[in-house]
């Protein structure tokens, strides 16, 4: 009886099997097509005419040496049988493939890619490359041939001779209960589609499916699963094809070598208990062949600011196995203003805590738009809707947002992001160092210590650097708080309001608003700007900073990364450091798992090419606000106007400005955008 794993269970592998190493025991390292089933791009051309697909890409299997990968794998694979529940006599077959990762649609794999002479009790996948997540879903099919889902109750096998044959059915095995359950009605719409990446099936295919769980395809994982439980890629789209243009994984399955009779004998699913999911653990590796590398089995984050405190509780949960060690100076003061964000922030928030109580703790509030006032002309407003790009007005946008009582939470599912007092933020993010385990050390670090990779948070202490651009001349911003506009509701937006020497912020808390004026120093003293704040929110008590428009053309070594304010600050408008911080962490961790923990001179070139290319397309979005402006009423105008047609001859900024902008934002300038 073939005996089955009834869950999805992802578990490391030995560290050495990388793509690299895989190579030494491909036979054939010419490539050979498929042949017993179609590849890729046979099922997308077959298929194409009843499927809505997108699949595709050429599918290329290397033959593998099974019997030396066998002898050098067979202590951890009796150890998976042993965790298992396998007979301790388990085997491997598997073959290298090569393809493009290009969507696929529903489909099951087989168990007998390898031959029908062994009790086969799970097929597995082991990425060696970076690719898109699978999606599996909650049902099986009978048996554990090869099929691929056309639509609600019609299936495709591949026949012995090679050719496609049609069947319909009317019920699934659920994966759970291992009980035939009738294919419903219920299914996904396109909204959820979307929402869960997978776009590029077709509705009809996902009758009776529901997702039940999504596996990242991380280098480094084993990924066990049923020969016949249903599952698809997620949408290739959110990858940037160009860097993961090419796919290599292993695939095969784990056998008995004791012989079952006959196939109508087999048992699907098997009567074994559920294997438990398995967080991935991390594990580090000393390889690199002879070149210069770095094992990181630890990283000390210097500066507990806002970005040291994301950066150590985001690796402390992501990766718990990675020491963390926090240095800081419990005499320095957090910055005491109101926090605006982006969207991407939820990446960080919905990763780190169980729910949104954070919000009360620190005066959060939604944020659905921006509102930019004078920033084309001294009359213009715009808004950026961060729920829709399709709204051409503020109420417009609001209906949609929210319920008929906008003083509840807002009822609407789209993109949003917060606003809050990052101050308030900062304890939070202490004490959730303390439960996951970051090592929080008062004193302060010596840089010229390079043992122990040092993750450099140091904010404007830090930076240094390159000039940023002759557009953004601004050095200086003066915050406060006031109590909520008495002529208003609880605001959903921050709002900015360009003057003749920079801009004013508007960023609505729970409890108060917070208030501020970034500003040109040779253009306004400190107290002419203080008496504009005075006039214009009535606030009295003020706190000033300076900062400086700077980014580093390195942020990465073999020793030291920066991150924050301490690798660049483009200014305050549209809250771009946070997104910053966030993008370095997720940047810098999936490079960590890709690099299996090693940094060597390709790692430090790869991250730094990365980030340069998120700061430059940040700094160009930055640009534009003042590169395509007509203002020309001040002193501080005209010198940002000397340097404006070179920024509109430039193709280095952000395509989305010559569609968006000049539709929502600058409609009606004098220059006509590209």
């Amino acid at each position: 009886m073939s005996i089955l794993n009834d869950d999805v269970l992802v578990q490391e592998t030995p560290t050495k099997l990388t793509l690299e190493t895989v190579l030494d025991y491909v036979l054939d390292k010419t490539g050979i097509n498929i042949t017993k089933y179609p590849t890729a791009t046979q099922l997308k051309q077959e298929s194409e005419q009843s499927i809505n697909s997108r699949s595709g890409g050429e599918t290329v299997k290397f033959a593998m040496d099974m019997r030396k990968f066998n002898y050098d794998f067979k202590p951890w694979f009796q150890e998976l049988s042993s965790k298992n529940g396998f007979s301790q006599s388990c085997r491997v077959e598997c073959s290298l493939k090569q393809l493009t990762p290009k969507s696929h649609q529903v489909h099951t794999d087989s168990d007998n890619s390898f031959g029908e002479a062994h009790t086969v009790f799970s097929r597995f996948s082991i990425p060696l490359t970076i690719s898109p997540p699978t999606v599996y879903y909650d049902k099986c099919m009978h048996d554990d041939e090869f099929y691929t889902r056309v639509s609600k109750n019609t299936f495709r096998t591949i026949t012995k001779q090679g050719r496609w044959e049609e069947f319909e059915i009317d019920n699934l095995i659920d994966l759970k209960t291992q009980q035939n359950v009738l294919i419903s009605g219920e299914g996904y719409t396109q909204e959820q589609l979307i929402k869960h990446k997978i776009s590029h099936v077709g509705l009809d295919q996902l009758f009776g499916l529901k997702i039940y769980n999504v596996c990242e395809w991380e280098p480094g994982t084993i990924q066990f699963f049923p020969c016949s439980l249903l599952h698809s890629s997620s949408d290739h789209t959110r990858w940037n094809e160009e860097e993961f243009n090419t796919k290599y994984f292993l695939t095969g399955v784990l056998y008995d070598q004791r012989k079952h009779q006959t196939k109508s004998t087999k048992s699907t699913i098997g009567s074994q208990e559920a294997w438990t999911k398995k967080k991935w653990e991390n594990k580090r590796i000393s390889s690199g062949h002879g070149h210069k590398h770095r094992i990181i089995e630890k990283i000390r984050v210097i500066g507990a600011g806002t970005a040291g405190l994301i950066f150590s509780t985001y690796f402390k949960k992501m990766l718990p196995d990675l020491e963390v060690d926090l240095y800081y100076d419990p005499n320095k003061k957090p910055l005491v203003v109101g926090e605006s964000m982006q969207p991407y922030m939820r990446y960080f928030f919905e990763k780190v805590f169980d729910d949104e109580s954070w919000m009360d703790q620190t005066n959060a509030t939604y944020k659905f738009y921006i509102k930019h006032d004078g920033w084309a002309n001294e009359n213009s407003s715009m808004i950026f809707p961060l729920c829709d790009d399709r709204f051409d007005d503020i109420e417009e946008c609001e209906r949609e947002v929210f319920s008929a009582d906008k003083n509840n939470i807002p009822s609407c599912s789209s993109r949003h992001a917060w606003q809050m007092q990052s101050v308030l933020l900062q304890p939070i993010l202490i004490e959730k160092c303390k439960e996951l385990g970051v090592n929080l050390i008062e004193e302060n670090y010596d840089f010229s210590n390079t043992d122990i990779f040092a993750i450099d948070c140091r904010g404007f202490d830090g930076l240094g650097g390159e000039v940023i651009s002759p557009l953004i001349i601004n050095d200086t911003a003066i915050a406060g708080h006031v109590n909520h506009f008495k002529d208003t509701e609880q605001r959903y937006y921050t709002r900015t309001n360009a003057t003749d020497n920079g801009w004013f912020w508007e960023i609505p808390l729970q409890n108060k608003v917070g208030v501020g004026r970034v500003y040109c120093s040779r253009y306004n003293t400190e107290e002419e700007i203080k008496k504009q704040l005075n006039e214009q929110y009535g606030l009295n008590s003020f706190l000033k900073v300076p900062f400086k428009t700077r980014y580093k053309e390195t942020v990465c070594t073999m020793h030291t990364l920066k991150v924050g304010s301490a690798a660049a600050f483009i200014e305050p408008l549209e809250a771009t450091t946070l997104l910053l911080v966030v993008y370095s962490c997720y940047l810098f961790k999936e490079m960590l798992k890709s690099f299996q923990f090693r940094i060597n001179d390709d790692f430090v070139k790869h991250y730094n090419q990365n980030y340069k290319q998120m700061m430059q397309n940040h700094i160009a979005f930055i640009e534009g606000f003042y590169g395509l402006s007509d203002r020309n009423d001040s002193p501080y105008w005209n010198e940002i106007d000397k340097h404006r047609k070179q920024f509109r001859d430039s193709h280095e900024w952000p395509e989305f400005y010559g569609e968006y902008i000049k539709k929502k934002m600058y409609d009606g300038l004098s220059y006509n955008i590209k």
